[in-house]
């Protein structure tokens, strides 16, 4: 083979590798330069782990992040305190959105990408399902729940009203859990344990 025909095959490969690069960093939450950098091989690893069943970086810091939040919460009355306007957003008029189990969640993965200097694949939303969904389509859904992995459930009637939290560990058919707005007014962010099988448990989803 001619060394003209060996460099034009390298600039097709060169150019599939970019290719394939951009569309990695496009769906992943990355600066999309076409440069398979450390971030960019970095995101690749961990989702290779997610499938092997091991928490990736941004899961391990999620739950660092969760955890450095224990006993936080309302102060003064229902939905009321810096802390949960820190979680949950406040609109025009200072008014908190939605509900902030999932500010909370959401609040915790942006605060891990920022500490691992990534960029955020999961727009944060204070509504449980909302949120969880997006988290589903940036990672993946799984049936058997690893630390770092969020956890949907039902708060009352089939249908209804949602919460979600974050998994920290699983022992035997136990889910140990760190969930925000637990409890009654002034609630907290607190460790939960569940029983794997309950109804309540609508799915799990795992990070990027």
């Amino acid at each position: 083979m001619s060394k003209e025909r060996n460099l034009e095959l390298l600039a097709m490969d060169h150019g599939a590798l970019e290719a394939l690069t951009l569309l990695w960093q496009r769906t992943h939450g990355l600066v999309q330069d076409g440069d398979p950098g450390p971030k960019t091989r970095r995101s690749i690893r961990t989702v290779a782990g997610a499938y092997n069943g091991e928490p990736g970086p941004l899961a391990v810091v999620v739950l660092e992040v969760a955890r450095s939040e224990l006993g936080n919460g309302e102060i003064g009355g229902d939905n009321l305190g810096p802390c949960v306007a820190k979680y949950q957003g406040v609109d025009d008029t200072g008014k908190p959105l939605g509900s902030w189990c999932a500010g909370f969640v959401g609040w915790c993965i942006e605060e891990a990408c920022s500490d691992l200097g990534m960029v955020c694949p999961v727009q944060r939303i204070s509504w449980a399902r909302s949120l969880f969904s997006r988290v589903r389509r940036a990672g993946m859904s799984v049936d058997k729940p690893i630390p770092g992995d969020i956890v949907l459930f039902e708060r009352g009637d089939p249908g209804g009203s949602s919460h979600i939290g974050i998994v920290e560990d699983l022992t035997l058919e136990t889910l140990h859990t760190i969930e925000g707005n637990v409890g009654r007014p002034p609630a907290k962010v607190k460790r939960c344990r569940h029983h794997l099988s309950s109804d309540r448990i609508l799915g799990f989803a795992r990070l990027p």
